[in-house]
């Protein structure tokens, strides 16, 4: 446990108070997580910028939250989706700090645990277990939000669900063709991610490979598949630039919250929408074009629109008049195209 107070030679320093939450038991991750995330964040910490102090969420130890500046929530081998009192008492903490405007840090599990404390659903993924390192694209909002200047961001997962429908509200930091959220910002004060950052650290390394070996044993994952991560892991301390990129980043969330208003808008669209080419003949400043899965609605024939009559698209003598349009559907799922705006475009008809 890192010691509360302003450590000496840092005087004039009121450091940051981070509550950990640790969401794990296990010998492989959970025993190291305190200990993982204090490395993690060691400038910091050496500096007198943040202090974290571990509490464990299984046995319902939570701290007082008028003495916690900032959270995060650890990754767990248990799903968000287990009947357990501790994940329900985590999810009505959860909500009440994403109205309190203190910044929030959810990390794998503590990723999901975001979204379905705050509205979204969290499923298996459909090729089961999922490990080692993965690239994702970063969406605008990830470029700010994250301080994140290139195409790609690059983490190292471990987990066998994920998020498959976000909170109303929250923008997607990025996608991967593993996993379509790999990462979100709700207001400016909550931000997740699926994959590990913690693990771009020393103790990282046999974490990852005792978590390989365990997943082998327990046959999650194959012997090709083992020998990979743990091969992988090793190089976890060769990619420093990135990894201390991403590390700066998080911190300066954490301290500091998301820089200023976004500048762009997220947009989604159907029908003559989802060709990129026709979406810019429309919209001709978009950027990050791409194409995603819209969960909860369904497309409809109907609702004629009034600019169908005014600008005679429509026929009323053979009754052409349908546009297509969409309807929310719980077991609806279809095809939208993705892209960004700059904020505070204005759609006339």
């Amino acid at each position: 446990m890192i010691a509360s107070g302003v450590p000496a030679g840092a005087a004039g320093l009121v450091a940051l108070r981070v509550a950990l939450l640790q969401c794990d038991h296990g010998v492989c991750y959970g025993q190291r997580v305190p200990a993982l995330f204090q490395q993690y964040f060691k400038p910091s910490i050496d500096s007198g910028r943040m202090e974290i102090k571990p509490y464990d969420v299984h046995k319902l130890e939570f701290p007082d939250w008028s003495q916690v500046d900032a959270v995060i929530i650890s990754g767990s081998a248990a799903s968000v989706n287990d009947s357990e009192e501790w994940i329900d008492r985590l999810c009505q903490e959860v909500k009440g700090l994403s109205d309190s405007g203190k910044r929030v840090l959810g990390v794998c599990f503590g990723h999901q645990i975001v979204a379905k404390a705050l509205g979204g659903q969290v499923g298996a993924h459909p090729k089961g277990m999922q490990v080692g390192p993965r690239e994702f694209r970063v969406s605008a909002e990830g470029e700010r939000a994250l301080r994140w200047p290139n195409p790609t961001y690059r983490l190292r997962v471990s987990h066998s669900d994920m998020v498959t429908k976000m909170p109303p509200g929250a923008l997607s930091l990025g996608l991967s063709p593993e996993c379509a959220v790999e990462g979100m910002l709700i207001g400016s004060n909550v931000l997740s991610l699926q994959g590990h950052p913690e693990f771009g650290t020393e103790i990282g390394i046999p974490s990852q490979q005792d978590l390989a070996k365990l997943f082998k044993e327990k046959g999650f994952i194959s012997t090709e598949k083992t020998e990979s991560w743990c091969k992988s892991a090793e190089d976890s301390l060769l990619e420093s630039e990135g990894v201390d990129r991403i590390r700066e980043s998080l911190t300066s969330f954490l301290l500091e919250g998301v820089p200023g208003k976004p500048d762009r808008q997220p947009i989604m669209g159907f029908g003559s929408l989802l060709s990129e080419a026709s979406a810019r003949s429309t919209f001709p400043n978009l950027a990050n074009f791409r194409l995603a899965r819209l969960r909860g609605y369904k497309r409809v024939m109907q609702h004629p629109a009034a600019v169908f009559f005014t600008r005679g698209i429509s026929n009323l003598v053979t009754k052409e008049m349908a546009s297509l349009s969409i309807e929310p559907d719980p077991e609806g799922d279809f095809l939208v195209a993705a892209f960004d705006l700059p904020a505070g475009f204005g759609f006339g008809v």
